[in-house]
């Protein structure tokens, strides 16, 4: 048996399997930012995991009650069971408060955050007033992610918790406190010519539900990190690719060194280098001639 919410807004749901003895009477709550950064050549997502009540088990006021559970294990995994360690140090000594919740947070691989839906498992036992209990389940991430055209909609902040501090009741269904609209403009480029100026980006931080929930300091911290892009880049530019890539090779020599700069909402994506165009081969090379990308006349 498992308890699944049918959401409103579904961008993050918890599923919790009901088949084992003294099933715990508290669940995972997740915050997801859905934004990429790098430590030590590795593309990560962050996870940060708090425990509180149950809303399927549980009632309203029991939510303003401190809880203290001991002898915490609490293990996250990918959807093929690999165990994700986590970053901080998690206290076997928990402590439900929901005016000052603990957090345990997550790197999350790059790969395992699927465009379409992403599943991770949860395990997780402890112990509360001598009796020990256990829980299991899965989460499910469906993130917001629509492009239109040259204009790109998606979720960068997505919270699942358990209980509205503001109205003091409890919930059931996720929220996005933060989302992006971002408009790609293309400049106009022209063969024969040199360009630095290839893509141009802007990008308009949208917050929500922050003022009527009753928001954890820390979540409000991480809000202000992606919307300042001190951790997070605005923009992960992976690739950029002027033809298929055996074609690139018959017409370019070399390789496209692209960087992104930052001009207060807008990212301009340029292209740091020179570039030459050798008429007898018809190959334009990367590794040499005047600064700019020559776009090669004879594709």
């Amino acid at each position: 048996m498992q308890i699944q919410n049918n959401n409103l807004n579904d961008e993050i749901v918890v599923n919790t399997f009901l088949s084992i003895s003294n099933q715990s009477f508290i669940a995972p709550e997740i915050l997801f930012i859905n934004k990429p950064y790098t430590v030590s050549k590795s593309t990560y997502f962050k996870m940060l995991v708090s425990l509180n009540l149950n809303p399927d088990m549980n009632k309203d006021s029991m939510y303003e009650e401190i809880y203290n559970i001991s002898n915490l294990d609490f293990k996250l995994y990918t959807n093929d069971l690999k165990e994700i360690k986590p970053v901080n140090t998690v206290s076997k000594n928990y402590i439900i408060n929901n005016q000052n919740k603990m957090f345990i947070e997550y790197e999350i691989p790059y790969s395992e955050i699927k465009k379409e839906k992403s599943t991770f498992n949860f395990g997780f036992s402890h112990d509360y007033n001598a009796v020990s209990y256990k829980s299991k389940g899965e989460i499910n991430l469906n993130l917001l992610y629509a492009r239109e055209d040259l204009k790109i909609n998606m979720s960068l902040i997505s919270y699942l918790s358990y209980y509205d501090l503001f109205n003091k009741k409890k919930t059931f269904n996720s929220k996005t406190l933060l989302f992006s609209k971002i408009s790609i403009l293309k400049n106009e480029l022209s063969v024969n010519k040199r360009h630095t100026d290839l893509v141009q980006l802007e990008i308009k931080y949208i917050q929500k539900e922050i003022n009527n929930i009753g928001i954890d300091n820390r979540i409000i911290e991480e809000i202000e990190q992606v919307k300042n892009n001190t951790i997070f880049p605005a923009v992960k530019i992976s690739q950029i690719k002027l033809n298929e890539e055996s074609d690139f090779k018959k017409f370019y020599k070399g390789s496209l060194n692209i960087v992104t700069e930052s001009y207060s909402d807008n990212y301009k994506v340029k292209y740091k280098g020179n570039s030459s165009l050798n008429e007898d081969t018809k190959i334009v090379d990367l590794t040499s001639g005047d600064e700019g990308l020559y776009l090669n006349p004879f594709i």
